[in-house]
């Protein structure tokens, strides 16, 4: 192997830039930095934007007309100026990029320096199936019925669930190969995946490119004989020879039998094995997974005894064997030791997590194994409904001052607001118009395909909180009425119910939602999880109903609007719901364990006991258990909904306000709809486009006006005069844009901050107004956010940690800003707990 690092060209997909599949691949870049260096290239022809609120045109490699000369171009000349590029990495259209190079490499047309040495292809289709043109006729017609591209070393990486590539057909690309092609199956879908065993991979294919020939023919030969040996010794293995992959029992017949509970010896009995045999073996160590044939069996005792297999395959490996010597034999004979050894570990994990085989039988005629997705689809609606009408009766009852959001946490702390939405409602759009950023390299890179937002998009903002000055001017108590607006740290911004502060706020935009998130598809866990960082969420909606349900373009009004306001909750549901699903037969054994489940959420024990006093459950543990036992998937799923409309309290933010003719009369379908949903207009492209004209200096504006005013034709003339073309016709339309949006007089305001002023109303947060003085106060420059349930102790404890204040608590006044109670001055004692908005 050479010790210099392998050049890496990367081709990335249709409807992708070379920008956004760098993000892709950032983990498995810096992965192996220390064997290679990734370059990046944009393919030639600039696609049509797919909606009008998308910040980057995305490219393809062919021309309209299904040309890729000019792609062929482009990579050859991105070669030249790269330097000798080893290997062809390619995604999907790109893959077949990738392809084509290789025939023509094959066919004399590439310069000596400029051939690559392998190609690694990830979701590609196979050319030879759609590529009907001279190059590829003249290919095979060279190569005849010789290995499809050659002795060119290939990965190919495929997805088991791609719906875009069929992944036969992928995979009948890597077998075409021959002898030169290894073909890597992952659980994902169309993606270019990261997980460790694909990095792993990866890194063997790159390291072993300058192999010795004769040694890799020596080091296929022994990889050959010990595959057949193993599928000599033992059945099972008789189909390994294909994919290098050895299934093996777990345990031997002779053990099945003296393990009695019939239930466990039957999932015992469909444990397998599996030794991945990799190409380069012995110089490369096989890998060791375990599963089941048929249905997996996901029980936490069962996880971690096959983790303490896996390290005991890795302790054996590094440890006692030697790279170069047959090993799968002696590995196998020493795992299945193991499992003798540690048997009894296993059986009892599954005894604590499964149940008689009476109870199972009677368990699989239950109500929950009879709900089946359209019942589901039933009992999540009817939760829903029933979860607002508790909420709703719970808001005439006495609420407990304690934290009724998820968080916890330090006492002060920034709000985070939560962006959610399909792909191409807007998200991304609202996201800059929130964090307004100051050029285009900082803009969110807005792209149709595969998801809006690659990674998730933190930024910081600043979102209307009711002013204790427009309050306290009301006010007969005694204070001093009579000053203008205070002097709030980062000043006003209007809101049509008087004097709004701005506060500082996180603003995060994950990646795109799709549905069956839950299930893991497009990059569904990951963004639940980031929910998980929010305060409030603001679901972002295509108000105008011009996107269907996976973000492509369709007629304005006849997109999947009405139906976008269920699926989005129905996700975070569904994730919590098999979340405690998968655990139930636990739970049930041990009751008290429920209010332990919700931790992940970051929410405290406290909270979910009020959740569940929501729903009627009785606290006290014998009560608790006996009515746990009792429950089934409607009960289940009442909790779930009662405790996702708490834990993630939620804006509807109805997007595209600037389409009136299909928004308005989505809006009032909407509202008629789903009467108990808070929905706030707002046309996050006009926000955006005023804030890129302010930018310029062609308008004065503030967000959150109601009005705008453009400079005069002399000072815009002045301006332009600096100007590209580009920029100026950017410019005239984004002022026309503008101009519209206020003629159509839909909203008096982009209505941007109204959905943010609306979110932070939400928050699970007390604002508190630190003063010097009462009852005169001339000043509100600061605005805290404390957690829901502080105390006046904790409120002193940050305001000497800010070293607003030094000394002991002695005593602590205040002012109440509640609208029931605004102006009255109370006494706070350490253990008091601090009720509503305070000066």
């Amino acid at each position: 192997m050479t010790e210099n690092k392998k050049k890496v060209l990367c081709l990335h997909g249709g409807r992708q830039t070379a920008e956004i599949f760098e993000n892709q691949l950032a983990k498995i870049q810096t992965d192996l930095k220390d064997i290679s260096e990734f370059h990046y290239i944009d393919a030639p022809f600039l696609l049509e934007k797919l909606q009008e609120d998308d910040d980057v045109c995305t490219r393809s490699w062919c021309s309209p007309e299904g040309d890729y000369t000019e792609a062929d171009k482009a990579v050859e000349a991105a070669i030249k100026a790269i330097g000798p590029v080893q290997v062809l990495l390619g995604f999907s259209q790109g893959g077949a990029v990738a392809c084509r190079y290789l025939a023509r490499q094959a066919l004399g047309e590439i310069e000596e320096g400029c051939r690559v040495r392998g190609m690694i292809l990830a979701g590609t289709p196979d050319p030879r199936t759609f590529l009907k043109d001279d190059l590829l006729q003249r290919y095979q017609s060279a190569v005849g019925e010789g290995d499809f591209l050659g002795e060119v070393p290939s990965l190919h990486l495929v997805g088991k669930k791609d719906a875009v590539v069929p992944p036969e057909e992928s995979i009948g690309l890597a077998k075409a190969t021959g002898q030169n092609g290894e073909l890597i199956e992952h659980e994902h879908a169309h993606s270019f995946p990261q997980q460790q065993f694909v990095r792993r991979a990866l890194r063997n294919f790159l390291s072993f490119l300058d192999a010795d020939p004769v040694q890799t023919e020596e080091d296929q030969a022994q990889r050959e004989a010990d595959l057949e040996m193993m599928s000599m010794m033992y059945d099972e293995a008789a189909s390994c020879a294909q994919d290098g992959t050895v299934p093996l029992p777990l345990v031997d017949e002779g053990t099945l039998d003296s393990v009695g509970d019939p239930s466990i010896r039957r999932i015992v009995s469909h444990l397998r094995m599996r030794l991945h045999v990799p190409k380069h073996y012995p110089r490369v160590f096989p890998t060791v997974s375990v599963g089941a044939v048929g249905e997996e069996v996901h029980r936490t005792g069962v996880e971690k005894w096959k983790a303490a297999l896996l390290a005991e395959a890795d302790r054996y490996l590094s440890e006692e064997c030697v790279v170069g010597d047959s090993v799968l034999l002696p590995l196998y004979l020493a795992l299945t030791q193991w499992t003798q050894e540690h048997l009894p570990a296993l059986l009892t994990a599954l005894e604590d997590d499964g149940a008689p085989v009476e109870e199972e039988e009677e368990r699989k005629q239950s109500a929950w194994d009879l709900e089946d997705e359209a019942a589901r689809a039933e009992n999540i609606a009817a939760a829903t409904v029933d979860a607002e009408r508790r909420l709703c009766a719970a808001q005439t009852e006495t609420v407990d001052t304690e934290e009724v959001g998820g968080g916890g946490g330090k006492s002060n702390r920034t709000l985070v607001v939560g962006l959610i939405g399909k792909p191409s409602a807007g998200k991304s759009t609202f996201f800059n118009a929130i964090t307004d950023p100051q050029s285009e390299a900082d803009a969110a890179r807005v792209a149709a395909f595969p998801f809006t937002t690659i990674e998730p998009n933190v930024g910081t903002g600043f979102g209307p909180v009711r002013c204790a000055c427009g309050l306290l001017q009301r006010s007969q108590e005694g204070i001093t009425t009579s000053f203008p607006a205070c002097d709030a740290q980062y000043g006003h911004v209007y809101h049509r119910d008087g004097p709004h502060r701005r506060h500082p706020v996180i603003v995060k935009d994950v990646a795109g939602l799709v549905q069956g998130a839950y299930e893991g598809k497009g990059k569904g866990n990951q963004f639940l999880n980031d929910l998980c960082d929010a305060d409030v969420l603001v679901h972002v909606v295509d108000g105008a109903a011009a996107t269907e349900a996976d973000g492509t373009a369709c007629t304005p009004g006849e997109g999947s609007a009405l139906k976008d306001i269920d699926w989005v909750r129905a996700e975070v549901h569904s994730w919590i719901y098999d979340n405690l699903r998968s655990k139930w037969f636990s739970i049930t054994r041990q009751p008290i364990k429920l209010r332990s489940m919700f931790t992940g959420y970051r929410s405290s024990p406290t909270f979910v006991d009020r959740v569940l006093q929501m729903v009627g459950v009785n606290l006290d543990p014998v009560q608790l258990s006996k009515t746990i036992r009792q429950w089934g998937p409607v009960e289940l799923h009442t909790l779930v909904a009662v405790y996702v409309r708490l834990r993630f309290p939620m804006v509807v933010a109805l997007n595209k306000a600037d389409i009136p003719s299909a928004f308005t009369p989505v809006y009032e379908q909407l509202r008629r709809q789903y009467p108990t949903e808070r929905f706030v207009p707002m046309s996050a492209r006009t926000e955006c486009a005023l804030l890129s004209l302010r930018q310029r200096g062609v308008v004065r504006y503030q967000s959150g006006d109601k009005e705008y005013h453009l400079q005069p034709a002399e000072e815009r003339a002045r301006l332009q005069q600096s100007w590209s073309k580009e920029e100026e016709k950017d410019c005239a339309a984004k002022v026309k844009q503008v101009e519209q949006f206020f003629e159509t007089h839909v909203l008096p305001t982009t209505g941007v901050q109204e959905v943010l002023a609306e979110a932070l109303r939400l928050c699970p947060v007390t604002f508190v107004y630190p003063v010097t003085q009462l009852p005169v106060i001339p000043s509100l420059l600061r605005c805290l956010s404390l957690r829901k349930g502080c105390t006046a102790e904790e409120l002193f404890n940050v305001m000497s940690h800010q070293k607003w204040i030094d000394g002991k608590y002695v005593r602590c006044e205040a002012v109440s800003l509640s609208e029931e109670r605004v102006g009255a001055v109370v006494n706070l004692r350490k253990v008091d707990t601090l009720q509503g908005p305070l000066c």
